[in-house]
């Protein structure tokens, strides 16, 4: 369908308009070489509206509004489940929100992407999604945000170690980096990579490692018993022994929000 509408300069422009399924509706206007957008979403199982505003779209990988009628029954059920009703949907979600829409398709952590789209539509809590929010989770594997929650249910800061080589007459070796307790390792998949999901979490500012002990000394003593310190150990000589470095690790106030917008 196709109407007219006035530029600033008095004359008639064509706007054409097309729906996506039963959900947004997208006016669009080329400006040069760039295209831009205005969006009016009323669908029946996502009713929130983008009034207003124009978004630049040239560098989006796919239709944003094909891509908002594809998750939009996902992200319904997911305001359902965090108890938001209609009445709280946002008029003008930020601009971060296109942003989010286009990183979905391509993030590890979809459910994760999908739950900080549902943020930047929720009144109450829209303002707090940062740019920098979305680029964070498309860098994020679903095992580092699962390591990340493990780490943020301890208020103590999460017991971590460094497995030390002790060796006779020899200074200390570095045999083992990030020695994590067996309950926080479980819930990840691929536990062979924590030093690395340690690191890059450390890297984003998700997290601080700290040079004090989180726990017990019969805690880190635990650590240095595991049998997989043991058997990197085999080619080392026998009158040397695993010591564990005690370290803690905590939340950011940065992997805090993080959390709190990527979670049900």
């Amino acid at each position: 369908m196709e109407q007219s509408s006035k530029s600033k300069s008095g004359r008639k422009r064509r706007v054409s308009k097309r729906t996506v399924s039963d959900g947004p509706t997208l006016a669009t206007a080329a400006r040069g070489s760039t295209q831009k957008i205005e969006v009016d979403t009323r669908a029946r199982s996502l009713p929130i509206s983008l009034h207003g505003e124009l978004f630049d779209t040239s560098s989006f990988d796919a239709d944003p509004t094909q891509a908002l009628s594809t998750y939009q029954e996902e992200l319904g059920w997911i305001l359902d489940r965090r108890g938001v009703d209609s009445s709280r949907y946002v008029e003008t979600p930020p601009k971060v929100f296109f942003q989010a829409l286009q990183s979905v398709a391509t993030a590890t952590a979809r459910n994760e992407a999908l739950f900080l789209l549902a943020t930047c539509l929720d009144e109450a809590v829209a303002h707090r999604v940062l740019p920098s929010h979305v680029e964070i989770t498309r860098q994020l594997s679903e095992d580092e945000f699962t390591l990340l929650r493990e780490i943020s249910s301890s208020h103590r800061g999460t017991p971590v170690g460094d497995a030390m080589l002790v060796i006779p007459r020899a200074q200390p070796i570095l045999h083992y980096k990030y020695v994590v307790l067996e309950a926080t390792a479980n819930p990840v998949v691929h536990k062979v990579n924590i030093p690395q999901y340690i690191d890059n979490l450390s890297r984003l500012r998700l997290i601080s490692v700290h040079e004090e002990p989180a726990a017990s000394e019969a805690t880190y003593l635990e650590m240095s018993r595991y049998k997989f310190l043991k058997e990197i150990k085999a080619d080392v000589p026998k009158r040397s022994k695993i010591a564990i470095h005690p370290l803690s690790v905590h939340l950011t106030e940065l992997g805090r929000g993080l959390l709190a917008i990527c979670s049900l």
